[in-house]
């Protein structure tokens, strides 16, 4: 206690070296609160899009369609993915009467080819069900609007493919793809809307969202055929007890149940011909997958992106950190008097340096709150505002409006990452300016 005592006692002889150290954590305290906000903001962010525009909580797809990710770039071939059935469908739509809180919808998918004025693009058309208004969280609208979930024929654009295609809102594209018979398809489609993927756009992710029927007559599938059925859970809803509550309903029900995430796809399943017809290849039984593996690849590119800002997070502190080591040192030198007295009257080597390392403890803790308690206090006042994203590219990674998001646990974290910095970094100066000769401090005093 007496130690403690001095350590706070010493940290206000001299306030300017106080306050030097402490700004320097007080503003690393800042940005790792930031920087941490920003990254949780944005991860939550890409699993809402690939929660909300593609998968769902769970997908259930014909056994017959082989592919191991839902949101990857959609061009390996015409007819990777099969129709559920009529019949499995209706059986399905009776087995989830018994999950009212379950959200149900539809999505029909197909690899077709976008031209226009002489160009062309591959792409994955999406057509959406009524009910299926998640998608707005997924798909930022600059200019026109959504889809019409009840007419047909009408089509989202990224600002990258219209750039590319020389389209606007109002215009009419040209979907070329082969039907489940292998004969080729195509439609006229307008251009209803234009605007980009959250996070997606930032990797030229082309996918484009249409209506259901649009993609079932481009497919020669009937209006009771479709390539996904999606399940949205409410958020108290446990996944995996689901997964297997529904593996076991649909069993019971004659269905032979595959679960994706038991499964490893290998490059040969994945491999397909330019013609097949359906009627002969369809594989009986229905795939079950959630969430989680669908969407790894996109998830996994941004998770690298994120470990490059944690590794400048950590630079960030190696950088404060030699500032602190010589901020210690050159107060070392400065208060050589000072130590000579505490060692002259008595007190040890590791007394004075627990007086000294007390001292940059106590500033370390008090900077380090204040920074997380202004850094925190100015987010939840930007998050009230519904400030817009201050920079273009922020409409990418984080919507309109620029929402960070504040975790507890991140910041006991940060609290003790700081701690742990500033200790190991200012332990060594401390224990060389403590490691004075009691005969020579007397003579200096």
């Amino acid at each position: 206690m007496k130690l403690a005592f001095l350590s706070l006692k010493s940290a206000t002889v001299k306030l300017w070296r106080s306050v030097t150290l402490g700004f320097f954590i007080f503003m690393v305290a800042f940005v790792m609160l930031f920087a941490n906000a920003f990254i949780t903001a944005a991860k939550n962010k890409v699993e809402n899009v690939i929660l909300n525009g593609f998968t769902g909580h769970i997908q259930l797809r014909s056994a017959g369609s082989r592919e191991g990710d839902m949101v990857v770039q959609y061009t390996p071939g015409w007819d990777l993915l099969k129709p559920v059935e009529p019949g499995t469908l209706h059986t399905i739509r009776e087995i989830l009467t018994q999950y009212p809180d379950v959200h149900v919808t539809r999505l029909c998918r197909r690899a077709v080819s976008l031209e226009a004025n002489g160009k062309k693009q591959e792409t994955m058309l999406i057509g959406i069900d009524h009910g299926m208004d998640s998608v707005k969280e997924a798909f930022l609208l600059s200019e026109g609007a959504y889809p019409s979930l009840s007419g047909n024929n009408e089509i989202l654009l990224t600002k990258e493919q219209a750039s590319l295609l020389g389209l606007g809102v109002g215009d009419t594209v040209k979907t070329v793809t082969k039907n489940r018979y292998g004969l080729k398809s195509e439609a006229e489609l307008k251009v209803v809307g234009i605007g980009d993927y959250i996070m997606l756009s930032l990797f030229s992710y082309q996918a484009n969202y249409t209506q259901l029927s649009t993609v079932q007559y481009l497919s020669g599938y009937s209006a009771e055929e479709t390539t996904d059925i999606l399940l949205f859970l409410p958020d108290t809803q446990d996944l995996h007890g689901m997964v297997k509550a529904l593996s076991a309903d649909l069993s019971r029900n004659g269905l032979d149940i595959s679960v994706t995430a038991e499964e490893k796809l290998t490059s040969e399943d994945l491999i397909v011909a330019d013609i097949s017809f359906d009627e002969d290849e369809d594989e009986q039984g229905i795939l079950l997958s959630t969430t989680e593996e669908m969407g790894e690849a996109i998830k996994a590119v941004t998770g690298t992106l994120f470990v490059v800002l944690n590794i400048f997070l950590v630079f960030l502190m190696i950088i404060v950190s030699v500032l602190i080591f010589n901020l210690v040192y050159m107060t070392g030198i400065e208060r050589y008097r000072e130590i000579g007295t505490f060692r002259a009257i008595g007190f040890s080597k590791p007394q004075v340096i627990r007086i000294f390392m007390g001292e940059i403890i106590a500033v370390s803790i008090i900077s380090t709150i204040l920074g997380i308690l202004a850094g925190t206090l100015i987010m939840t006042l930007l998050n009230r505002l519904s400030v817009s994203s201050p920079l273009p590219f922020l409409n990418y990674i984080m919507g309109e409006t620029l929402y960070l998001e504040l975790n507890p646990y991140q910041m006991l974290i940060n609290l003790l990452v700081i701690l742990g910095f500033s200790v190991l970094s200012s332990f060594l100066p401390a224990y060389r300016a403590c490691a004075v000769d009691p005969a020579e401090a007397i003579r200096t005093v």
